[in-house]
């Protein structure tokens, strides 16, 4: 029968010889062990394909007693292991995992081990520079050992973070775009309103021949109309903050500050601030002319809020995540330190009296952001204030 379907079978012969009534004979056994050699084969098979699929999968697993003894490791062949597996088995994960990872293991364990259920919890390790996270899932097998597998989710943290960050970007910028609609609509206003008044009055001055009255409106025609090109000035700038205009180099730092005083000496000179510069300054590392904008910027802020003998001192103390720490620092009238959020915001000006749009210290943020920077202020009223800000030395990823 099994030949002709072509089907083998396992058979084990014995044989032995043996003396029959004088006689030699061999005496012949045959023991069919086909199913037996069909399930062995079957095993084996299934053996392999499981552990395929185990050494496809992007994981670590562990089994682990419920006393949390390693028993056997197995590790992707993608993955490299913080430490050789003979390393793992035998030892307790009270020995190779921090406090508190080893506490939620334990814990998920005894959770699983006691309802049969698959418990998940999360986990970073930092062993290198960057913590990574893991995904760890622990499935009982007996009711004295499960199975854990660990996942490395670090890019899937990463693509989180990324997200929310975007996500509070994003309402940062409709906030910012709700507040530069009501804005520009309310400044571009008040100046047409008063150009209309007076042409209403130019008209009439025209008509009675009252000259004086007639350069009067003029100017105030001509003031009204300075004004609305400012603003309009200030969004076409806001407008193209977002881009470096020029490749980035490496620049001394000493010449960006003395390009920015140049461009605000008439404002130093009319109000007597001095100035004090630091020596010895180190480079940065961006674009040139955006880094003088946002100079000329906070030291435009420093000589418009002054107070008595007036001073602007610029210089570098110490680092933070290896960028200088720069720092541009007066004696001013100084700010509330309930108004140092609202600062930097688009067109937040809290002396509404004061010349300007409101837009420089928000330039200046952009700028100092786009080269992977951060800026802060710290100040009382009535104090002065210091502006301090990173700037990169380098190119950075």
């Amino acid at each position: 029968t099994e030949a002709r379907t072509n089907k083998q079978r396992h058979a084990i012969a014995l044989y032995e010889l043996m003396d029959l009534d004088g006689q030699a004979c061999i005496l012949s056994m045959f023991y069919d062990i086909t199913e037996e050699k069909r399930a062995q084969d079957a095993l084996a098979s299934a053996e392999a394909r499981t552990r395929a699929i185990l050494t496809s999968i992007p994981d670590m697993i562990f089994e682990i007693s419920r006393d949390g003894v390693l028993l056997d490791l197995m590790a992707s062949s993608g993955l490299s292991p913080i430490m050789e597996p003979s390393q793992f088995i035998g030892r307790n994960i009270r020995e190779l995992f921090p406090h508190s990872i080893a506490e939620q293991t334990l814990f998920a364990l005894e959770r699983s081990l006691a309802t049969e259920q698959l418990h998940a919890f999360e986990y970073g390790l930092p062993p290198g520079e960057e913590i990574q996270f893991f995904e760890a899932r622990v499935s009982s097998v007996t009711p004295e050992s499960a199975i854990i597998m660990v996942r490395d989710i670090s890019q899937r943290k990463w693509v989180e973070t990324e997200r929310e960050k975007l996500i509070r970007e994003l309402e940062d910028k409709n906030s910012e775009l709700e507040r530069f609609t009501y804005t520009v609509s309310h400044d571009l206003k008040s100046p047409l309103i008063t150009i209309k008044g007076f042409l209403g009055f130019l008209e009439n001055d025209a008509a009675s021949g009252n000259l004086a009255r007639l350069h009067r409106d003029v100017q105030r025609i001509a003031d009204a109309t300075d004004k609305m090109q400012t603003l309009l000035n200030d969004l076409l700038e806001l407008s193209r903050i977002g881009r470096l205009v020029n490749p980035p180099q490496s620049i001394p730092f000493g010449d960006i500050i003395r390009e920015a005083l140049e461009i605000v000496h008439g404002r130093l000179q009319k109000n007597n601030v001095q100035v004090r510069v630091q020596d010895d300054l180190p480079s940065v590392y961006g674009d040139r002319q955006r880094l003088v904008e946002a100079m000329q910027n906070l030291i435009d802020n420093a000589a418009k809020f002054i107070g008595p003998n007036p001073y602007v001192e610029i210089g570098q103390e110490g680092y933070e995540d290896s960028r200088p720490i720069f720092f541009v620092r007066d004696n001013g009238i100084g700010i509330d330190p309930t108004h140092h959020d609202r600062i930097f915001g688009l067109f937040n000006k809290l002396d509404a009296g004061s010349e300007g749009t409101g837009i420089g210290l928000s330039l200046v943020k952009r700028i100092i952001e786009i080269h992977s920077g951060r800026i802060w202020v710290q100040s009382e009223a009535g104090k002065g204030a210091a502006f301090f800000f990173t700037l990169p030395t380098g190119p950075e990823s």
